[in-house]
């Protein structure tokens, strides 16, 4: 088990490097998907995808190293889960046509069940 925890760290730490590229590589349809996610105006959701860009940096970087490692798991999982919270509610008020965000083209079909 020893042996798997750091390829799992870095795979996870390579997912969250490429997420917080592609929000500042795309910044405008990111921010368009913020925006819609959280109901948010424009000027406040460009500062709002940042700081998640941010923190998945700063997530990956914790997880290469093993005395961080619980650190960034744990940033890794609240905002994960803070993104699951909010593809939810956009569904549930009926918002599921919206691009998320979540691939590198905008979505046609919108906000899917998985």
């Amino acid at each position: 088990m020893s042996a798997v925890l750091p390829v799992v760290a870095l795979f996870l730490a390579i997912i969250l490097a490429i997420a917080a590229a592609h929000k500042i590589a795309e910044r405008a349809r990111l921010t368009r998907a913020t925006a819609g996610l959280l109901r948010l105006p424009g000027a406040v959701a460009m500062p709002v995808t940042m700081a998640a860009a941010a923190v998945e940096f700063a997530a990956a970087l914790a997880l290469l190293l093993p005395a961080s490692r619980p650190i960034g798991a744990l940033l890794a999982a609240l905002l994960w889960a803070g993104y699951g919270a909010a593809l939810l509610a956009a569904r549930r008020r009926g918002d599921g046509g919206i691009d998320c965000g979540c691939d590198f083209g905008a979505r046609k079909s919108g906000i899917g069940r998985f």
